[in-house]
């Protein structure tokens, strides 16, 4: 069986910087687990997440 795990976005500098992170819920200081997803802002809810991305360039126009 899976264990619960806090998911959110790092923060800490070095290289998985702003990307979504993952630590054991009844260890929220154990090691982390780096999705490579980079997200501006990040959202969860209900087994559901929203990732917020900047994605460079001229926007669409629709």
């Amino acid at each position: 069986m899976r264990q619960p795990r806090l998911v959110f976005r790092s923060t800490l500098w070095g290289p998985h910087r702003d990307e979504v992170v993952s630590v054991p819920a009844s260890d929220p200081s154990g090691p982390r687990i780096a999705s490579g997803l980079r997200c501006l802002r990040f959202y969860t809810a209900a087994g559901t997440g929203s990732c917020l991305r900047a994605v460079p360039g001229a926007m669409a126009g629709h």
